[in-house]
């Protein structure tokens, strides 16, 4: 079976997926006793109307056509599989195939094909989304290196394991096997062999029905020789799929909560991601992006550092050198004096820098000096 009559298949039965959401009408008859106050019809009927967009939201998220293509038909519980598939199988040389003769050369064996196109189908269960069972059969039309016509064949089971979380599921198998050739004698003759095989593979869901499946695999079979060991066979497969199963509704119960913070979507302000209750289901801000959560952030509009619980280093006395590295928190000073004033000494008003007598008070005139008095006579 060729790859192009499988997915030619594929296109032709993969049809839009179905299942809408079903409209349902609900009507509420009341009677009141004598007395009730027109006021109050009005505001029961607000709260039933309330109550009736919650409900409204609710069944809507269940719906699966609400969903993403991606997610909508990702594996379910119980699902049944039933496949056909094509593909190619590339035999070894000493694949031992072949019905022992000891009045023929080499006991009747031959090589096979390095190729065989391959066509078949399968059926598979699965009971849990991530594990299911599967059995398959398929034919092998090929020849010998003589061109002697060969029918191979196969019968297998394997176990399947799946990441069940997308409409496209990546899957790993590992299963046991039992071979065989039918032929003239003077091809082969007619042999089973039991074998193991694993891979891997992708599933592709188109809607509910119908999806398309890869593998790649690797067949262990015996060696041609006694006492020797296993050989490979690789193989790859394409097909398309019917699945059955599938429940027409999505299982969900009430609202979605698509960040999975616990805050079901119609109450969260941040759907997609996870948030606290204290902000309608959005992160905790920083809204000065210090790294400082503004709970914990006592300069909510301005980046500051953990040590001043989020506000910026201080400089008290506005002399622009900050307060761990100002010796003199409350006084303007200098860099030089390690953010204190430039001293005076002898409080003469001569800056300490510029006086050359810095514990005697003296003038301007004289550098900060006293006046002289040169001849000694006051």
């Amino acid at each position: 079976m060729s790859t192009s009559a499988i997915l030619w298949s594929a296109l032709l039965i993969a049809g839009p997926a179905e299942d809408g959401p079903s409209a349902e009408a609900e009507g509420e008859l009341s009677v009141g006793l004598g007395g009730a106050s027109a006021d109050g019809d009005a505001e029961a009927s607000g709260k039933k109307k309330e109550k009736k967009t919650k409900k409204d939201k609710a069944s809507k998220a269940k719906d699966r056509g609400d969903q993403k293509w991606i997610r909508r038909w990702a594996p379910e519980r119980n699902m049944g599989e039933l496949g056909i598939f094509g593909g190619v199988m590339l035999p070894h040389p000493r694949l031992e195939l072949f019905e022992p003769s000891f009045d023929l050369p080499d006991q009747g064996f031959k090589p096979l094909r390095r190729y065989a196109p391959e066509g078949g189908a399968r059926v598979g269960y699965y009971p849990l989304r991530v594990l299911g069972l599967e059995a398959e059969g398929a034919v092998l039309p090929t020849k010998t290196d003589d061109g002697q016509s060969v029918l191979m064949w196969g019968v297998r089971g394997q176990l399947v394991a799946q990441l069940p979380f997308w409409s496209v599921t990546p899957f790993a198998l590992a299963g046991v096997s039992g071979l065989g050739v039918s032929s003239d004698r003077a091809a082969v003759g007619n042999d089973v062999d039991l074998g193991f095989h694993y891979g891997v593979g992708l599933k592709v869901f188109f809607n509910r029905w119908v999806g398309m499946r890869l593998d790649l695999r690797d067949n262990l079979t015996a060696r041609r020789g006694v006492g020797e060991s296993v050989i490979h066979s690789p193989e790859a497969l394409l097909g398309l799929m019917i699945t059955l199963g599938r429940k027409r509704s999505e299982p969900v119960q009430g609202p979605l909560d698509t960040d999975g913070d616990g805050i079901l979507d119609p109450d969260d302000e941040c759907v997609d991601v996870p948030g606290v209750p204290e902000y309608n289901g959005c992160p905790v801000p920083d809204t000065d992006g210090d790294g400082i959560l503004d709970p914990d952030d006592e300069c909510v509009d301005v980046p500051g550092v953990a040590e001043y619980k989020g506000c910026p280093i201080p400089d008290t006395d506005g002399d622009g050198i900050l307060d761990p590295d100002d010796e003199c928190v409350d006084v303007p000073g200098a860099a030089e004096d390690k953010g204190c004033p430039i001293p005076d000494t002898d409080g003469d008003g001569i800056l300490d820098p510029d006086d050359e007598c810095v514990d005697v008070p003296g003038v301007a005139e004289y550098k900060g000096c006293p006046i002289p008095d040169t001849d000694g006579d006051g």
